[in-house]
């Protein structure tokens, strides 16, 4: 893969988006920016954000408004980070390290996948916060258990639980056709190199409540469960002792014509505890989007796409000019909303167009 000097006139996602897909090979661009079936779902998760107003309160004198946010016992710097994304070395080849090392320097969450190419104890070895484990609980319990315990020996403190992947949906470009190109045999899954047999499927079309039960007594790490879009699942949810919700739908990568996931938050909010971790991806591309799913309440969001952008145009440093992108704007746009800071956000400041 040719990589590129990165330009640091970059003032936006999409910007980033259109010079990634001139670096990436074709196939890698096509699998990055594809979703399930028509892409119906993928496009609603983009357009949902038009359907919603942001409403400015004025002199509010906010010279410097704080975007840090605490979860589960840390402080962050910003409420937005990395989701999770398998195979990051199709985009650079410094993969999970330079998405890990970018998020350390920004203090913003960071997601790592169980499809990594490196092990979750390569990647994060050198975080002082370490990044939380994206979990796919395979058919085989024994691997899964193997997972759990090498990442909370790594010092993983939380677990994000992926329920929405059963089986693969419906897509044209595929990690396994790319897998198995030349240029790209060379990598390989290194959280489950040596330890998923042939026979073992990585993603598990029986799992239940009871299975959850089993992770969660398997662990003492947090068990955050992505891909909730359901009120009823996230009722589920509370019920058995999550400890936060993910609202995801995978991108627009699994089932198609479904609900955006700006569309589920505003149907889940309401039925969870105020101070309840309730977490959102899928389609964030700008600071405006950002806050308005924080307005709407989420605590954090998680992107994606953008961070393969990034990792295409530069590497380490090109997620690090994605990070210093959606900061500025995120202060910029809250002080032209009139918000301070992110514990007095005002849901009169937004409405449904």
């Amino acid at each position: 893969m040719q990589q590129k000097p990165l330009k640091f006139d970059y003032n936006s996602i999409d910007e980033m988006q259109i010079a990634a897909k001139e670096i990436l090979p074709k196939l890698v661009s096509e699998y990055l920016n594809a979703g399930a079936g028509k892409g119906i779902t993928l496009e609603r998760n983009l357009s949902s954000f038009n359907n919603w107003a942001l409403i400015p309160k004025r002199l509010k004198g906010i010279l410097n408004p704080n975007t840090g946010i605490e979860m589960f016992g840390h402080q962050y710097s910003v409420p937005f980070g990395a989701a999770p994304v398998g195979i990051q070395g199709l985009f650079h080849k410094d993969a999970e390290i330079a998405t890990t090392h970018a998020c350390m320097n920004h203090n913003a969450p960071c997601i790592l996948s169980t499809v990594s190419n490196l092990k979750y104890a390569e990647a994060s070895k050198s975080c002082k916060v370490k990044p939380w484990f994206q979990l796919y609980p395979t058919d085989n319990f024994k691997v899964t258990k193997h997972l759990l315990t090498a990442v909370e020996e790594a010092g993983a403190e939380v677990i994000v639980l992926t329920v929405d992947v059963p089986v693969l949906g419906k897509r044209k470009h595929n990690a396994r056709a790319l897998l198995n190109h030349p240029d790209f045999r060379h990598l390989s899954f290194g959280n489950l190199k040596g330890v998923l047999n042939a026979e073992d499927n990585i993603h598990h079309p029986g799992l239940n409540w009871d299975l959850f039960s089993l992770i969660k007594e398997t662990t003492n790490c947090k068990i955050v469960v992505k891909g909730i879009v359901h009120p009823d699942d996230a009722k589920l949810c509370i019920e058995h002792g999550a400890d936060g919700i993910m609202i995801s739908n995978h991108g627009g990568r699994q089932l198609d014509s479904g609900l955006s996931t700006l569309d589920a938050l505003v149907k889940i909010e309401p039925i969870v505890p105020k101070d309840y971790p309730l977490f959102i991806d899928s389609g964030f591309r700008t600071a405006e989007g950002i806050l308005k799913a924080i307005i709407l309440g989420a605590k954090m969001v998680f992107l994606g796409r953008p961070i393969c952008y990034g990792l295409a145009v530069g590497g380490q440093s090109g997620v690090d000019h994605l990070w210093k992108i959606l900061r500025q704007d995120l202060e910029r746009t809250m002080r032209l909303v009139g918000i301070a800071n992110l514990e007095s956000i005002d849901k009169s400041q937004i409405e449904k167009l």
